[in-house]
């Protein structure tokens, strides 16, 4: 198979320009994924906090528990219940020594949802009374660190009674949850009119009007929290555009390995088209051998068409012979079938596919 110089130079450019777009596109998928959450240089603003939200269950004095304070590791016993001591601990550390405001604050809310006979609840509450257990304090430091700290006590058998008398002058049946939320707005005043604004809140969840409950706690904030200078796209969008790669890399591979083949194939010779598609057509019908017997004992009959041949071996229930005769100037491709000295074949020619006369 010979090869112009043109086709090698189309061969050679389609080979440096998939892998070229290639190694590009592989480039970018590692700078999507690894930058998935945004680009450091797109940074302006980093925010680390540290937060505690402790509480304490005083019991009453009663005949089953020695202890004032109640054991964390099992659930509450409402009717035991003294007090409960909270704290909340909220400590924000800005990258950048900046002016920074803060106000905060501590509401309680009673949060009540109709029940009914089944035990359905409502979409939306129907009662929510709320109380504010500590006004709004303000302040600002210049370095950007901010550290507040509230202890106070929370009268569990206050607001248990709010729900009864609620549920007793309206006769519904409800379920109820007290919330206790600290809630934390912040400004961080960068330069060139750049302000960062947070509304941070830790929340205490306490089921009201049963028997026993657990408390858990929650929060609205990551210990660090980083600021852009644009917005960033969100993670699924970045696995989606690696994707999107992934496909044009698959893409541009097989558009140029068509275009190979396609010069090479163009290149190859009538004879080895037809040759190679026989043989890979009806693999398990031939046997190829590296001598054919001497055929001059035979009396030859030569086929023209090579599914007369087939036709023939089905008949015969004969194998087809397959033998290459090579030499300087021929190269002959013989396709045979033997039976009762008579020689069937179909020959294909180099460079000319014919029936030898």
């Amino acid at each position: 198979m010979i090869i112009n110089k043109k086709d090698k130079i189309i061969i050679a450019v389609t080979i440096i320009i998939v892998i070229v777009l290639s190694v590009i596109l592989v480039f970018n998928i590692i700078k999507v994924l690894k930058y998935k959450e945004g680009h450091p240089k797109d940074i302006i603003y980093i925010i680390d906090i540290k937060d505690s939200n402790n509480f304490e269950v005083i019991l009453k004095e009663n005949s089953f528990i020695n202890n004032i304070e109640a054991n964390n590791n099992l659930s509450y016993i409402t009717s035991l219940i003294d007090y409960i001591n909270s704290s909340f601990r909220y400590e924000y550390q800005g990258s950048k020594g900046v002016r920074t405001d803060y106000e905060y604050y501590v509401k309680a809310n009673i949060i009540s949802e109709y029940r009914d006979d089944n035990n359905r609840l409502t979409l939306k509450p129907i009662w929510n009374k709320e109380l504010i257990l500590i006004d709004k304090k303000k302040g600002y430091t210049e370095d950007s660190k901010v550290l507040v700290i509230e202890e106070f006590k929370i009268g569990i058998e206050y607001y248990n009674n709010l729900v009864n008398q609620f549920k007793t002058e309206l006769n519904i049946p409800t379920k109820s949850t007290l919330e206790i939320k600290f809630i934390i707005n912040t400004t961080a005043r960068l330069k060139k009119n750049i302000n960062i604004k947070k509304e941070h809140y830790m929340l205490m969840s306490i089921p009201l009007d049963v028997t026993a409950f657990d408390i858990t706690t929650s929060k609205n904030f990551f210990e660090q929290e980083i600021t852009y200078n644009k917005e960033q796209r969100k993670t699924e969008i970045s696995y989606l555009i690696a994707i999107i790669y992934i496909i044009i890399i698959i893409v541009v591979d097989y558009i140029g390995i068509y275009i190979i083949n396609y010069i090479l194939d163009r290149k190859k010779s009538k004879y080895m088209l037809e040759k190679n598609k026989i043989l890979k057509n009806y693999n398990n019908r031939i046997v190829t051998v590296t001598n054919l017997i001497n055929y001059s004992d035979f009396e030859i009959f030569d086929v023209t068409d090579f599914k007369e041949l087939i036709d023939f071996a089905n008949e015969a229930y004969e194998p087809i012979i397959f033998w290459e005769k090579k030499d300087r100037r021929n190269r002959e491709a013989w396709f045979v079938i033997i039976r009762d000295k008579i020689l069937y074949r179909y020959i294909i020619y180099k460079n000319i596919i014919k029936s030898q006369k």
